[in-house]
C-alpha cells in the first residue's frame, strides 16, 4: 500500500511554498481595493519634480518616492558605535498622515543605513531620517532613495 502514495513524496514539498502563497494571497483584497480605485492627482508629467514624484489614489492612498545625489559627510557622533548626519525629505505632496517612511543611501563600498529620525510616524509635510555608518566619513555625493506611503485624505 506505501508503494501506491510514493509518487505524493514530492507535494510535501510544496508545503513551505503553501504558506507563503497563502500569506500573499491575504493580501488579494487590498490591491483589489488599489486596482478598483482610480488615480485622482499625480505629477508623473512632470520631469525631475524637486522633492519627488507622488500618486493620490480617489481611495485615500497616496505614494511619494525620490531619488537625488546629496553631498554630506557622516562624522557626527559615535554614538553606540555609529556615526550619523542628519537628512530631511519635503513630500512633493503632502499626507493626512503618513504611515510608512523609508531612505536607502547608496555608496559602494561602504555599508550605510538609514533610521527614522523624529519626529515619529504618522508625518503629514517632511520627515526626518539619520544615514548611520560605523565610521566617519569624509564629504561626497551620496544616492539617496525615499519612499512614502499614507493617506491624503
Amino acid at each position: 500500500m506505501r508503494g501506491n502514495f510514493q509518487h505524493l513524496a514530492p507535494l510535501a514539498q510544496l508545503a513551505p511554498a503553501a504558506s507563503e502563497l497563502q500569506a500573499v494571497s491575504g493580501l488579494a483584497p487590498y490591491v483589489q481595493a488599489l486596482l478598483d480605485s482610480r488615480i485622482v492627482d499625480h505629477n508623473l508629467d512632470v520631469s525631475n519634480p524637486p522633492n519627488g514624484y507622488y500618486v493620490r489614489w480617489e481611495n485615500g492612498l497616496q505614494v511619494c518616492w525620490h531619488s537625488e545625489v546629496r553631498q554630506f559627510a557622516i562624522q557626527s557622533g559615535p554614538a553606540n558605535g555609529f556615526y550619523w548626519s542628519g537628512v530631511s525629505w519635503y513630500f512633493p505632496s503632502a499626507f493626512s498622515a503618513c504611515h510608512y517612511a523609508n531612505m536607502i543611501v547608496r555608496t559602494v563600498p561602504r555599508l550605510i543605513f538609514s533610521v527614522l529620525g523624529a519626529p515619529a510616524l504618522p508625518v503629514t509635510s517632511e520627515i526626518d531620517f539619520y544615514a548611520c555608518c560605523q565610521n566617519q566619513l569624509e564629504e561626497e555625493d551620496r544616492q539617496l532613495g525615499f519612499i512614502a506611503i499614507g493617506v491624503w485624505k
